[in-house]
């Protein structure tokens, strides 16, 4: 991720009088929700993105094939529908885990792919509702330090990811509302 500052001048009467200069800094490559932001339009602003890549590929444990392309990746369960979201130098995604009982959702740090959280959703234990190896099927939403998610609980949850994006520690559950109870 790469962090981009410009120096914009603030132009209206009274600033251009006192020639005040505001620095706007802002994370490049921030898509804090499906549709990338509120206008929905999934067409990357981002230029210079690469064109032709390997995934790093093995057998029995040797690398048959280095990765080109690729700055790192990461496990996800055996079933993900949610796509990632990038936010805050994080990105944020859904997915099942690897047992089939039950949903996660992870978080790596965009400049080297380490897993820095994880929320798990347990099964319910109840075949109307629980979808064998269905994971979370929603993406995760980040406004500012908020992020909202759906479960496979059928539940709405809002976490606060600030601590966490400022190194500070893990989020903690804001609020959750229940759609069965």
């Amino acid at each position: 991720m790469e962090v981009v500052c410009r120096k914009h001048a603030f132009v209206t009467s009274i600033a251009s009088l006192l020639g005040v200069f505001i620095h706007v800094c802002a994370t490049a490559d921030d898509w804090p929700m499906l549709g990338r932001n509120g206008t929905r339009n999934s067409v990357s602003p981002e230029t210079g993105a690469p064109t032709n890549w390997i995934v790093e590929q093995r057998d029995q444990g040797d690398v048959v094939r280095e990765s080109r392309g690729v700055l790192w990746s990461a496990p996800l369960g055996s079933a993900t529908f949610s796509t990632p979201v990038v936010s805050g130098g994080l990105v944020w995604i859904g997915t099942n885990k690897e047992e089939g009982n039950g949903s996660l959702l992870k978080c790596f740090r965009v400049s080297d792919g380490a897993e820095v959280y994880n929320f798990e959703s347990p099964y319910l234990g109840n075949r109307e509702y629980d979808t064998p190896w269905g994971g979370l099927g929603s993406s995760p939403l980040i406004e500012g330090e908020r992020l909202w998610i759906a479960t496979n609980r059928s539940e709405v949850l809002c976490l606060d990811i600030g601590p966490l994006v400022l190194g500070q520690g893990k989020p903690r559950e804001l609020w959750k509302l229940d759609f069965v109870k």
